[in-house]
């Protein structure tokens, strides 16, 4: 009984793996895998601008905590010290302050380090030799103005040539108040290279080491009441001489941490390479603090980047190589902006992917972000639903993808080339709307909303409509195939039937009776062997006739013996009055396919019209040849041709035997695709009088022989 149950069972599975449902479930998942899939979120360009003056830097930030922001404006005012306008939309709160010294380029933020909700502006100033912190913070009735003298720059030809690293924000002294990170990197100036922290709170700063190397900071704390630590990403540049009045030159780039008094918590380590980058991230393994570090050697492109696993003493645990998936390595770690939670690590490859990165430094790609590297521009809550977007920069300086907090869905949009002005984002609100992504690049200004796609959806109609689309074509295809089918039929059946016809008037009373009459008349003669011969010739024309009769088609070496049986019976019949003779060459295949009574037609029309009124013996030769790859088959006869015929025709005969041969060779065709063309000749002689008439046949066969139906 189960194994009956177990037949049903791959019997019901077999008939559903052939159903057409299945396979225009098939066909569905193939078409839909090439159908580009939306992002649920969209980003649309919705106005541009021109910034109100020239070589400024314009975002937008709520300075009052009123749910709108305002425009914030730094530039350079007529007499080209710094200057910082604040617009709102209530005009009362619009202000202009005025600074000493220029500003550098892009230094510009905003920060809330007493976290009062009122977020105040920062940038950085230098005068003469001397380097500014700036801010500017709404109190509630008015604009309070604040400068703070960081350190001092070595010109050079009278310029200052200095960089700094992205500003951060982070509570060092665990008092409530975040601190103000910046890294000053100076060029060719060599000094300084090193951290301030500025304790805004106390107003005081705090100077990290001296150093040969350029850096950018990332403090990190594993829980509240855990001791700070900040981890240095370094990059060397080698034109800082190998010398004992600073620590790590840049011939090399190096590993290493602070800690809360900006000191070294292990020696630093060296990688070696000008033009080398060592990027690092906090990583918590079991509840313990690693360092994981990443090395790239940009200016030797045959050299794999380095993945690196450190301990808070400086130990070296773990190192693997990155496999090399182009010309450039071109990786970048990514630092996460929740300071307590370090317990995954992901980055940028070359070619775009975002990788994770386990415990032992093994990497997966998780998803293609774009088919080149990127690096982050900013991270902004583009829709207000608590989770900040993260804005990716890609290498062309031009294409730019959001995505979601995780990295996923991720959607696209561009701005002008500009290779000399970074874009910079930011985020504006108004009590009007649910706020739109700003972005200043040079003198130009751009505003795009970003929200759900209201067509993602659609995606799951577009798989429906595909799938009963597939559906339907299948169902066509069986629909066509069925309907060639019975056309098939039908024009085998109206073959048959035109066969038949044809094989009644061969095979009609009046021959029968002439065959029998002429077999007892032989027997009356007592000429018994000739008797038993017509007979046997006639009993296998008969017996040809039932054992074909629902065949439209046969091989030649069968139609040849069909015919000879025939002209065997006709001579006897008409008194041996005439001769025959078959000639087939030898590089004729006798196995071909041919229609059914082909030879046998025209055989009988040389006897009853060439041959019939003839008073000398008569002929009849049926050659068969190949010429170029088609058959060519000649039946002549030396009978009275076809204008005597015609002229001594009786009304019986209807002369409708070509015509028939002729649709049967166009129903052959298209069933078979086996063309057959006939042509008939006069044969005379010289003084133009009929000697016989002879009919050419030229068979020409498909590359693939049919099969015999």
């Amino acid at each position: 009984m189960k194994g009956k149950v177990t037949i049903v069972v791959y019997k019901r599975l077999f008939n559903l793996l052939l159903s057409p449902f299945f396979f225009a479930f098939l066909v569905a998942i193939s078409i839909i895998l090439f159908i580009p899939r939306q992002s649920k979120y969209k980003i649309v360009l919705t106005k541009t601008g021109i910034t109100d003056k020239s070589n400024s830097i314009v975002i937008y930030a709520d300075v009052n905590d009123d749910n709108s922001c305002e425009k914030v404006n730094l530039f350079h005012n007529n007499i080209g010290n710094a200057a910082l306008k604040i617009q709102g939309n209530n005009e009362g709160l619009s202000t202009w302050v005025d600074y000493s010294g220029v500003y550098l380029k892009d230094d510009f933020f905003t920060g809330d380090f007493n976290h009062n909700n009122f977020p105040e502006v920062y940038f950085i100033s230098v005068k003469q030799d001397s380097v500014f912190c700036n801010s500017l913070e709404f109190n509630g009735k008015g604009y309070a103005k604040d400068v703070r003298f960081i350190t001092r720059v070595k010109l050079i030809d009278g310029k200052m040539d200095v960089q700094f690293a992205c500003p951060v924000f982070f509570d060092l002294q665990n008092d409530g108040f975040d601190d103000l990170f910046l890294s000053v990197n100076a060029g060719y100036s060599l000094k300084p290279r090193q951290l301030f922290v500025i304790d805004l709170h106390r107003d005081t700063i705090l100077k990290g080491p001296e150093l040969g190397i350029c850096s950018s900071y990332f403090p990190f704390r594993k829980d509240k009441n855990s001791p700070p630590i900040i981890l240095a990403s370094s990059f060397s540049t080698n034109n800082y001489p190998d010398t004992t009045t600073v620590l790590c030159h840049d011939n090399h780039s190096w590993l290493f941490a602070l800690d809360k008094n900006l000191g070294f918590l292990f020696t630093p380590l060296p990688f070696s390479g000008h033009k080398s980058d060592v990027q690092t991230k906090p990583l918590l393994i079991n509840d313990s603090l690693y360092i994981l570090a990443l090395y790239e050697l940009a200016n030797d492109h045959s050299l794999k980047a380095t993945l690196c696993l450190a301990d808070l003493n400086g130990n070296m645990i773990k190192e693997k190589d990155l496999p090399k998936k182009s010309v450039r390595n071109n990786f970048r770690l990514i630092q996460s902006d929740d300071y307590h939670s370090a317990r995954e690590s992901y980055m940028f490859d070359s070619e775009g992917y975002l990788n994770k990165i386990d415990n032992n430094l093994i990497t997966k790609r998780i998803i293609q972000v774009s088919r080149e590297s990127v690096n982050e521009a900013a991270v902004i809550d583009l829709d207000q639903d608590g989770k900040p977007e993260h804005i990716l920069k890609h290498s062309d300086f031009q294409t730019y993808s959001i995505t979601r907090a995780d990295y996923s869905e991720i959607v696209s949009f561009h701005l002008p080339f500009d290779r000399s002005h970074l874009a910079k984002f930011s985020f504006q609100t108004t009590a009007n709307s649910n706020g739109s992504m700003f972005v200043q690049q040079g003198e130009r200004e751009y505003w795009f909303t970003y929200r759900s796609n209201p067509f993602y959806y659609t995606i799951y109609l577009v798989w429906i409509i595909t799938y009963f689309l597939a559906l339907g074509f299948i169902f066509l295809i069986r629909w066509q195939y069925t309907l060639q089918q019975s056309r098939k039929k039908a024009t085998e059946a109206e073959l048959a039937e035109l066969q038949l016809a044809l094989l009644s008037r061969h095979l009609d009373p009046h021959f029968t009776f002439n065959a029998l009459n002429a077999v007892s008349s032989l027997i009356y003669k007592e000429d018994k062997d000739t008797a038993y011969s017509l007979f046997v010739r006639f009993s296998n024309l008969i017996r040809y006739s039932l054992d074909h009769s629902s065949s439209f088609s046969t091989t030649l070496q069968e139609e040849i013996f069909f015919l000879k049986n025939y002209l065997e019976v006709q001579q006897k019949r008409y008194l041996n009055s005439f001769h025959f003779e078959i000639n087939i060459s030898e590089e004729v295949d006798t196995n071909l396919v041919v229609p059914k009574m082909l030879l046998q037609q025209y055989a009988e029309n040389a006897i009853k019209h060439g041959l019939n009124k003839k008073s000398s013996e008569g002929h009849i030769s049926i050659d068969l040849s190949m010429k170029s790859g088609q058959l060519v088959i000649l039946i002549s006869d030396n009978g009275q041709g076809r204008q005597e015929a015609a002229n001594n025709r009786d009304e019986t005969h209807t002369g409708t035997g070509l015509a028939t041969m002729e649709q049967i060779y166009t129903l052959f065709g298209k069933l078979t695709g086996i063309r057959i063309r006939q042509q008939i000749l006069d044969l005379k002689n010289e003084d133009d009088t009929a000697v016989g008439t002879r009919i050419e046949l030229t068979i020409t066969f498909p590359k693939t022989i049919p099969s015999l139906a």
